[in-house]
């Protein structure tokens, strides 16, 4: 069974894995926004949920007493508990899941997160500095959900991994951490080989290795780009080794490099990373393209292996993209993956072409020609697919000659098979770019970002994943930022970390959207 006993702001609560031979305990660690954001405060009825046994007890003041009953469980079978606050009439104030677990018959111990639901909430974590020890802002790192194998069932994964990045002063960090949303901690995750910013880090899992990811691109100090690839790797005997150098073939994505690509999974663990800057100063765009994937061992006793093969180009141009994008977006459709907008003033100017399709099965771009005539590019914006499989794109900025951005409010909704683009205007309530984006319970879920004075905006607006249009009121954050990343994690939290705040310095402070 499970009891609790709850302050304000953590529960410590004890499940007794009833047995044969002994009862044996599951410690729950409630966790829950600081201050007025506790939904519990708001709660008059706490529900829990572990697998099919569900108790519900009155809250007074934020506290509550709750007790679950389960059968012995079988050994690894797994589980989530849920955990709801209720206000009078019944609404859910507050929700919290716990990331997958098993069940076994010795002491577990397990952390839940209780936001309330639809919103980005505070917690109390910040990104540390590289001696893990102060609170330090970052801007341009990389981040992204571990991912266990690829097993039945799937493994579960460790959490965040967050990766380098700049801080205040332009510093850069070597360092890595792993946010492990099991306990609610942010842990060493290791050091990487060279400091750098603008990267992208992707995750990697099959049915025999998982955990596994790749950090890919950026800028080291100055200008210099980074093409030599890392790899991440927990299953290793030390902190010192969990970052290594795939092999020579398969670990450098080849110059010039890429600050800040765009990236789209095209197949389970296979990701396409393309475009972006090759130079931070000035912003010139990249035509460079690469696969991040596993690749078969090249001896018989060996695992599969992660790195990047490159995206040739064809003969008749330099770049693997049609036309080198920066702030552009790449979306997987059902049969090819939409590269859209970043494009330069020059090639605005040159009527380059606006999209252009990624085939795998050519493993090569070619231009989408629009039966209407092309759309503006735009830039800075985000991207998806709705359930329609058309894709949607929202926001971003029209740049003049002069350097002087318009912040926009509109969407694209483009349908690569009839080669159309309807643009609508006034989507979003506040035209806004540099957002992140993820989809959530049936909704698109757009945060952040500057908008048309250069502000740092502080609220999330929703649009529904089937109609691209607005699904409720926009929403406030509690910590304002733009050029910030959004990584979704497998107990309905979405984790956002980094980028800049109103006052342009890079933030610190770890916040949660959780699914409504």
């Amino acid at each position: 069974m499970l009891g609790s006993q709850r302050k304000v702001g953590a529960l410590f609560a004890s499940l007794l894995l009833l047995s044969c031979s002994k009862n044996h305990s599951l410690s729950v660690r409630i966790l829950t926004p600081p201050g007025m954001g506790d939904p519990f405060l708001l709660a008059s009825q706490v529900r829990m949920t572990l697998g099919d046994k569900q108790t519900s007890a009155p809250v007074s003041a934020g506290r509550f007493s709750a007790t679950v009953e389960i059968e012995s469980p079988t050994e690894g079978q797994q589980t989530q508990l849920l955990i709801e606050a209720l206000d009078g009439s019944g609404q859910v104030v507050g929700r919290g899941k716990s990331p997958p677990f098993a069940l076994s018959l010795t002491d577990v111990e397990v952390a839940v997160y209780v936001g309330k639901p639809g919103q980005v909430t505070a917690s109390e974590l910040k990104l540390p500095d590289d001696a893990m020890a102060n609170p330090l802002g970052r801007k341009d790192l990389a981040a992204c959900a571990l991912r266990g194998r690829r097993t039945s069932p799937v493994e579960s994964g460790l959490g965040a991994l967050l990766v380098g990045g700049e801080s205040e002063g332009a510093l850069l960090s070597t360092k890595a951490w792993v946010f492990k949303h099991s306990t609610f901690q942010v842990l060493d995750g290791g050091t990487i080989t060279k400091p750098r910013r603008g990267a992208v880090l992707l995750p990697s899992a099959d049915a025999t290795l998982g955990q596994q990811a790749l950090l890919v691109g950026g800028a080291a100090v100055g200008s210099e780009l980074v093409t030599q690839t890392e790899k991440f790797d927990p299953a290793v005997s030390a902190i010192k080794d969990v970052w290594s150098l795939p092999a020579t073939e398969i670990g450098d994505i080849g110059k010039p490099g890429m600050y800040r690509p765009a990236t789209a999974e095209i197949q389970d663990s296979v990701f396409l990373v393309a475009g972006g800057a090759t130079d931070p100063a000035t912003e010139a765009p990249s035509g460079q393209a690469v696969l991040v994937k596993r690749f078969a061992s090249n001896a018989a006793d060996m695992l599969a292996r992660v790195g990047v093969a490159t995206v040739p180009p064809p003969q008749d141009r330099p770049t693997a993209l049609v036309v080198p994008r920066y702030r552009h977006s790449l979306t997987t459709l059902s049969s090819a993956t939409l590269a859209f907008g970043g494009l330069s003033l020059a090639d605005v100017s040159g009527k380059k072409p606006v999209a252009e399709l990624y085939s795998p099965e050519r493993n090569a771009f070619q231009a989408l020609t629009f039966a209407t005539g092309d759309p503006a590019s735009r830039r800075g914006h985000v991207a998806a697919k709705l359930k329609s499989g058309q894709a949607l794109i929202i926001g971003g900025y029209t740049e003049a000659a002069s350097g002087m951005k318009t912040a926009l409010g509109s969407t694209l909704l483009i349908d690569i098979t009839a080669r159309t683009a309807i643009v609508t205007d006034g989507v979003l309530k506040t035209p806004r770019w540099g957002s992140s984006l993820h989809e959530s319970s049936g909704e698109l879920v757009i945060c952040g970002g500057y908008d048309q004075n250069g502000t740092v905006m502080g609220d999330c607006e929703f649009l529904s994943s089937e109609t691209g249009q607005q699904s409720r009121a926009p929403s406030p954050m509690p910590n304002a930022r733009a050029e910030h990343l959004a990584v979704a994690l497998e107990n309905d939290l979405t984790l956002l970390v980094g980028g800049v705040g109103v006052d342009r310095k890079p933030v610190a402070p770890l916040d949660f959207y959780t699914s409504k």
